[in-house]
């Protein structure tokens, strides 16, 4: 009985200083500060991103830092549809494409050759 009590009290959010308003059960507070990005509730719980880049956010952050920030999060190598990581995309898959776009060294005029035609358009 009393264990069903002390659970049903409520209580504030411990981040309500940074700015979290929840107010719930007090057997709700494990789930709402879960450091599971996936299963929190907390918008200003630290959370590590799932990308396994080793930088950790707040959870109201994480959203942005996945989708634009992330060294490691999913690319796809817009000239070939390679994929891979962000970082491998634009560090190691580039510089090897073969259909990433190439000037002219000759200075031609034409700034549009994919890698593979360039042999050919030297020619």
């Amino acid at each position: 009985y009393f264990k069903r009590k002390v659970n049903e009290l409520k209580v504030r959010c411990p981040n309500k200083s940074l700015g979290c308003d929840w107010v719930g059960e007090l057997c709700s507070l494990d789930r709402h500060l879960s450091q599971n990005s996936v299963e929190g509730e907390c918008q200003f719980v630290t959370v590590a991103c799932p990308h396994s880049c080793g930088d950790s956010f707040q959870r109201r952050q994480l959203e942005g830092h996945k989708a634009n920030d992330c060294p490691n999060r999913p690319f796809t190598c817009q000239h070939c549809n390679y994929e891979a990581t962000y970082t491998k995309v634009t560090n190691e898959h580039w510089a090897i494409c073969k259909k990433y776009p190439m000037e002219c060294p000759n200075k031609c005029g034409e700034s549009v050759i994919e890698r593979q035609h360039l042999p050919k358009h030297l020619e």
